[in-house]
């Protein structure tokens, strides 16, 4: 028998802002999804202003569109939208069904694959001009609010010269003391009653396991075959189990956690088992990190031409916004009054997301000073591997297991 000892490390849940609130729930569906582009532009105005003067100067002066005369030099902040031509569209389904050809359709056309065709639109409180300029499709996602310094050239269009993304949120101190500690996280999990049999072999050196469930559909008993599995995993590691696409919870994100009563078995280990949110923020020896299923991500990489999970990783980070697509191509929850996928706590030490094609992993130093280890986590279905992450020296390493 192997005597597997639990190492107790400092932990807190910072979660809470992806909880939903009475208030948040209230006439919840009766809002227009404006409301959150409202917060988003709001939340991130001053930072990005407070960016603007630090990269090009205090003497800029942030400008509405219908302020600006022709010509004129001018720093602007607003949202992007990304008018991707072979967007999926329920019109074009529709005409498809019914056999009627719209002028622009292309029966050729991969559906979501950027094209030459494809333009980018910036919108202020109170107008919408094209971008032209120094300014690149993939650099930009539909949802995220930007400074640009530039001019407008036409009525309808605007030239830019300079991208301001938001001065970062503060970063917390790195640790000095170590801990001997390791963290896994894995995804995807395509659970099969070989691998709640093999359970001991995930748990042989790790001390603390984050989990992202199958993103499929689920049924009663996959839900058995997972509480049994995690009832064998918390008796040995502390775990956290994050939500995905087709889980038994709300699938709009933030996705509220799991309920214990569909996991009686697994729950009855009471705190060993956090059931989380996603995203899911939270710190763990005085490591700060944010983890999700990936979803944003992988919907990020369908409508740009960005592959690497690590690039899209650090365009959030520059963005300072986990899931800017969403509520536009990822179905999201209608808040009014604030947007919690906004950077807005401390900078991560370390940003994992799951279900990803390829594992990765690569540090992102930004100007000011903060240092994030970005960890991509393929699902274990396809790859069978594990992420391990040594919490003493940061290195990401990887276990392959052999399941039937």
């Amino acid at each position: 028998m192997v005597r597997i000892d639990r190492i107790r490390l400092e932990y807190t849940n910072r979660s809470k802002k992806f909880t939903l609130t009475a208030v948040d729930k209230q006439n919840a569906f009766e809002r227009q999804y404006n409301h959150i582009y409202v917060a988003r532009l709001q939340a991130l105005k001053p930072r990005i202003l407070d960016a603007g003067k630090k990269q090009i100067g205090e003497e800029i002066e942030y400008k509405q569109l219908e302020d600006i005369e022709l010509f004129e030099k001018a720093f602007v902040i607003g949202t992007i939208t990304k008018r991707i031509n072979t967007r999926p569209s329920v019109l074009k389904e529709i005409a498809d069904e019914e056999l009627i050809v719209p002028e622009d359709y292309d029966d050729g056309e991969v559906i979501s694959t950027p094209s030459s065709r494809d333009v980018l639109e910036f919108e202020d409180e109170k107008q919408i001009v094209k971008l032209e300029g120094n300014i690149k499709m993939d650099e930009v996602a539909t949802g995220c609010t930007v400074g640009l310094y530039g001019s407008q050239v036409k009525s309808d269009v605007f030239n830019v010269e300079r991208i301001v993304w938001p001065t970062p949120c503060p970063q917390n101190s790195w640790p000095t003391n170590k801990t001997g500690g390791v963290v896994a996280f894995l995804s995807g999990l395509e659970l099969t009653r070989n691998a709640v049999d093999n359970a001991h072999e995930f748990t042989s050196s790790v001390h603390y396991l984050s989990l992202s469930y199958k993103e499929a559909s689920s049924n009663v008993e996959t839900i058995a075959c997972l509480d049994e599995l995690l009832s064998r995993i918390s008796n040995r590691v502390k775990l956290d189990l994050v939500p995905g696409v087709g889980d038994p919870c709300p699938q709009q994100l933030p996705q509220q956690p799991i309920h214990r009563a569909c996991l009686p078995r697994s729950s009855a280990s009471g705190a060993a088992l956090t059931l989380a949110t996603n995203p899911y923020e939270f710190s763990l020896a005085g490591i700060d990190i944010l983890a999700t299923s990936g979803r944003a991500v992988s919907d990020l990489r369908r409508l740009s031409g960005v592959c690497s999970s690590c690039d899209l990783i650090e365009l959030m980070l520059r963005w300072q916004h986990i899931a800017p697509t969403c509520p536009d191509t990822v179905d999201g929850f209608p808040f009014e009054n604030r947007d919690p996928f906004i950077m807005d706590g401390t900078f991560p030490h370390v940003m994992v997301v799951g279900n990803q094609p390829h594992p990765e992993s690569r540090w992102f130093e930004n100007v000011c000073g903060e240092r994030c280890l970005m960890i991509s986590v393929p699902r274990f279905s396809q790859t069978q591997l594990l992420v391990l992450l040594d919490l003493d020296t940061m290195d990401v390493y990887y276990e392959h297991f052999s399941v039937a």
